[in-house]
């Protein structure tokens, strides 16, 4: 899946779609998406306006989240 992707995104305090469009670079909709995803799977906080959201979870357990759910 797709979200296995997002382990350079956990390493970062913050993660924002203008992020995940950088540096994986892909569109607007499709990480928007994808950030959706990792919303719902706990990894990053719901949205608050403009700004960027804050992770959730460390490396380990973001590892350990995949191997249970993915």
């Amino acid at each position: 899946k797709t979200i296995l992707k997002c382990i350079d995104i956990i390493k970062k305090d913050k993660a924002s779609i203008g992020m995940l469009q950088r540096v994986y670079r892909i569109g607007f909709n499709r990480a928007a998406r994808l950030m959706e995803q990792l919303a719902d799977a706990g990894v990053v906080s719901e949205e608050d306006g403009t700004k960027p959201r804050r992770i959730l979870m460390s490396q380990e357990q973001f590892e350990q989240y995949v191997d249970e759910n993915v």
